[in-house]
């Protein structure tokens, strides 16, 4: 029997609105689940802003004492528009990373070395604080792994240009794994490969700026050391470079990461040998300039063989360096060396390279802090016990390095 024409115009009519209550649960799915990764992100954010300040802030600032690092550009603009990327060289493992989101306005996204996959807790602790881990190029790679590298590479280097997009800060090393260098290594192109393809998915709208941020540690494996932070005070707006992007994408990557390059160097002081940065810094100490212009002075006149670090005997103190002076201080020394002796030699044991040992060392110190607060009977004792030495002995290795005892 065949259907009259009513009943198939209901049918039709019946499965328009069946699809379109379909695509509707669809989005509705689909928009839950955005609004879920968005909530998300909102209270991991509020939680990290609160370890910002309370966790990571100390134990910078007891580690080292940071100079200029809260002279950031965009502190000074009338209104922060948009995104940015902070660009810093990396000398130091951890903390140049603790260090980068202090200067950051916000908690940033930043690349997560895979090595750090020798630390499982510390990994897995780096990823939940917005860390991506990105596997870098390693020579020897067969010709099938070597694609698959590059097609994981780019769907990161994707992933963060979409967190610009959104408004996110990104922290980059693009310099790659950390190392006490002399001078810059060459910059990889990722940034400037992710900082253009945002603009590109924006349509060049996005108010996205480049600030390049120098550290120059006097001594990363000391505590109580300096390190100067030095902003570049020009910025780059990411959206004049894109009448060249247009034209030529690839050209226009190196001709960004060139100009990257030069900020950066103008910011970080270099040598041919590491010895001579180190040389430097106890000259700008021992001037009573300590800070990122005394350290340049310094280093041109170390260059020029016009000044050289004065050893322990040629150093003028304030006081009359008597014998009984010397006895105590060397002695003081002696005590405190004995006892910091197990925390340095594990962090030069367990780096990788001498860029690595302050943070290692930070993790047994933390570690012994702990157990010992759980054991100890008295435990404000033992946490006034341990801050009491570990800020003496700090000062003994200061005054023993800065006074040429010890290298």
């Amino acid at each position: 029997m065949s259907e009259s024409k009513d009943v198939i115009d209901l049918k039709k009519r019946l499965r328009s609105l069946v699809q379109k209550a379909s695509l509707s649960l669809d989005s509705c799915v689909v928009c839950s689940t955005v609004k879920e990764h968005q909530f998300f992100e909102y209270l991991r954010g509020g939680v990290l802003a609160l370890v910002r300040w309370f966790v990571i802030f100390p134990v910078v600032y007891l580690s080292y004492v940071v100079k200029g690092l809260f002279r950031a550009p965009w502190r000074f603009e009338k209104k922060l528009e948009g995104p940015g990327i902070t660009i810093i060289n990396h000398n130091n493992a951890i903390y140049d990373i603790l260090i980068a989101q202090l200067a950051a306005p916000q908690w940033s996204f930043f690349l997560l070395d895979m090595n750090y996959k020798r630390m499982p807790f510390l990994f897995w602790l780096l990823k939940m604080v917005r860390g991506v881990p990105f596997p870098r190029s390693t020579p020897h790679l067969s010709e099938e792994r070597a694609i698959a590298l590059k097609e994981t590479q780019k769907k990161i280097l994707n992933r963060l240009s979409n967190q610009l997009v959104q408004g996110h800060w990104l922290n980059v090393f693009p310099e790659g794994r950390s190392e006490e260098s002399p001078r810059l290594r060459g910059l990889k192109y990722g940034v400037a490969r992710v900082a253009l393809k945002a603009q590109e998915k924006a349509g060049w709208a996005l108010p996205l700026k480049i600030y390049v941020l120098g550290l120059n540690y006097e001594m990363p494996s000391l505590v109580g050391s300096y390190c100067y932070a030095q902003w570049a005070t020009h910025t780059i707006d990411v959206r004049l470079y894109k009448d060249a992007y247009l034209e030529d994408p690839i050209a226009t990557e190196k001709i960004l990461i060139e100009d990257i390059e030069a900020l950066l160097a103008d910011n970080v002081v270099q040598a041919d040998q590491l010895n001579d940065i180190r040389q430097a810094h106890k000259l700008a100490v021992q001037r009573k300039e300590p800070h990122f212009s005394g350290l340049q002075k310094a280093m041109d006149d170390f260059k020029r063989g016009l000044a050289r670090p004065r050893t322990y005997r040629g150093v003028k103190c304030s006081r009359t360096e008597s014998l009984v002076y010397q006895i105590i201080s060397y002695g003081l020394f002696g005590v405190l060396s004995v006892i910091a002796w197990p925390f340095r030699t594990f962090g030069k044991l367990a780096a990788r390279n001498s860029s690595e040992e302050m943070a290692y060392t930070f993790l047994l110190w933390l570690a012994t802090l702990l157990v010992g607060y759980f054991v100890a009977e008295v435990e404000s004792r033992w946490i006034v016990t341990v801050a009491v030495v570990t800020f003496v002995s700090a000062r003994a290795y200061l005054w023993a390095y800065r006074r040429g005892v010890i290298e």
